[in-house]
C-alpha cells in the first residue's frame, strides 16, 4: 500500500474479478452497521461517512476497479467533498490571480516611475495562499480518523487478502 500525504491514494491487487468485488461492496453497504454509506457502479464506487456523522472536513473514498490478468487492480483516492474542493481551488486561484496581476501592475508602475502600491498585493496573495494551505492541512488532520474508517470498511467488504 502506498499512501500520499497531499492527496491520499492507494493501490491494491485482488484475486477476484470486479463484479465479485462490486457485489461484496454492495452487500456490505446494505447489510453493514451504517457506519459507511455509498454507491457502487460498474467499475467504480464512492464511500462516504453518513450525513449525521459528517463534518465540513469529512473525506470520501473514490474507488476504481479495473480488471487485469491477476483479478482486479483497485485504485483508491481519498478526497474532500466536492464543495470543499471547489472552495479551496477557488481560494488558490484567487490568490494566484491577485498576486500575478498585482505584481505585473506594480512592476509597470515601478518602470514608469510611479509609486508602486500594487506590489503589496504579491505578499498579501502569497499569505492568503499559505493560510489556505494551512487550513487544508488542518482539515486533513480532522478527517484522518474517518479516512481510516472508510479504508477499514473497504478492506472488510472485499476481504483484503
Amino acid at each position: 500500500m502506498k499512501l500520499n500525504r497531499v492527496r491520499p491514494r492507494f493501490y491494491l491487487n485482488h484475486p477476484q474479478k470486479p463484479p465479485v468485488l462490486e457485489k461484496r461492496l454492495l452487500e456490505r453497504l446494505q447489510n453493514g452497521d451504517g457506519a459507511v454509506e455509498g454507491k457502487v457502479l460498474r467499475g467504480h464506487a464512492v464511500l462516504k461517512i453518513p450525513r449525521e456523522h459528517q463534518h465540513y472536513w469529512s473525506p470520501q473514498l473514490s474507488i476504481s476497479l479495473e480488471e487485469n490478468d491477476e483479478g482486479t487492480y483497485i485504485r483508491g483516492l481519498f478526497g474532500p467533498k466536492p464543495e470543499v474542493w471547489t472552495f479551496f481551488m477557488s481560494l488558490y486561484a484567487f490568490a494566484g490571480f491577485t498576486g500575478i496581476v498585482g505584481g505585473i501592475f506594480g512592476l509597470s508602475q515601478m518602470s514608469l516611475g510611479i509609486p508602486s502600491f500594487a506590489l503589496w498585493s504579491v505578499p498579501l496573495a502569497a499569505s492568503l495562499g499559505v493560510v489556505a494551505w494551512m487550513m487544508a492541512q488542518y482539515g486533513q488532520h480532522l478527517g484522518a480518523e474517518q479516512m481510516h474508517q472508510l479504508r477499514e470498511f473497504l478492506e472488510a467488504a472485499i476481504g483484503e487478502e
